[in-house]
């Protein structure tokens, strides 16, 4: 609800707000609707989605850090770091800036939609008609960084 809100985390709500809530997404991949046991939202204008659904499906292997509160992805020679908390992604040793931090919704780990377009080289197209975001990725793509 912060980030919908452009508030800082340790904001508190009290009665009369205004407070604006997430809305459900629709991500597909490769033609296929990205399903998973954390729904897909927009948080604000950002559409987020569950990373390890998506970069799955793409392939790809993840492996979750519980003590530094992290996840390591891999594809092929590729490699990801997720810190929760942060909007820094370590894309193959490089840093990508992602429009809000990743975070933790439902025991999975929320990112932008749209780092799989900046970090992954993969296509991301947003209908606003339908509320439906389509991901569209070459095989090789997580791997090149």
């Amino acid at each position: 609800v912060a980030a919908c809100n452009n508030w800082p985390v340790e904001m508190n709500v009290v009665r009369g707000m205004i407070v604006e809530l997430p809305r459900p997404l629709q991500v597909s991949f490769a033609g296929q609707p990205v399903v998973g046991d954390a729904h897909s939202m927009l948080v604000g204008e950002t559409g987020v989605t569950a990373f390890r659904f998506l970069f799955e499906q793409a392939g790809g292997k993840i492996e979750w850090d519980a003590k530094n509160q992290r996840v390591v992805a891999k594809k092929g020679a590729g490699e990801i770091v997720l810190t929760i908390g942060s909007k820094v992604a370590k894309v193959n040793d490089k840093d990508v800036m992602m429009e809000l931090a990743a975070f933790l919704f439902e025991g999975r780990t929320m990112v932008p939609v749209r780092l799989f377009e900046e970090g992954l080289r993969a296509q991301v197209e947003w209908d606003p008609q339908t509320g439906r975001m389509v991901v569209a990725m070459l095989a090789d793509n997580a791997s090149q960084g």
